[in-house]
């Protein structure tokens, strides 16, 4: 289960640092990436909700990938926060990937 949870951060954090080198503005009425319920873990929600501000904010090449990545992190926290026992572990992994997130200067 850790390994998992590992994982999706390191694919998060790697699409982050290859795809944020510039900004571009998002084109008007373009579709929100989220659309996701809370996980019910605040440092997993600020995380996503970061997450989606920032994919607004990269090239449009690197998009893809980062929502792929938001995908992928918001449906295996959701699934591990279904479990009381896998919830526990979500707090730290999220702030994890929070702080990550926020290190990247296109995301700040």
């Amino acid at each position: 289960m850790n390994r998992t949870i590992v994982a999706v951060l390191a694919v998060a954090c790697g699409l982050l640092v290859g795809a944020c080198d510039k900004k571009e503005e998002p084109k008007p009425g373009a579709a929100a990436t989220g659309g996701g319920a809370s996980i019910g873990v605040k440092e997993c929600d600020d995380y996503l909700a970061k997450m989606e501000k920032c994919i607004g904010a990269v090239p449009a090449a690197g998009k893809p990938a980062m929502e792929q990545g938001l995908k992928a992190s918001r449906d295996s926290w959701a699934t591990l926060a279904k479990d009381p026992t896998t919830k526990a572990t979500l707090p730290a992994s999220c702030k994890a990937a929070l702080d990550a997130l926020s290190a990247n200067p296109a995301c700040k």
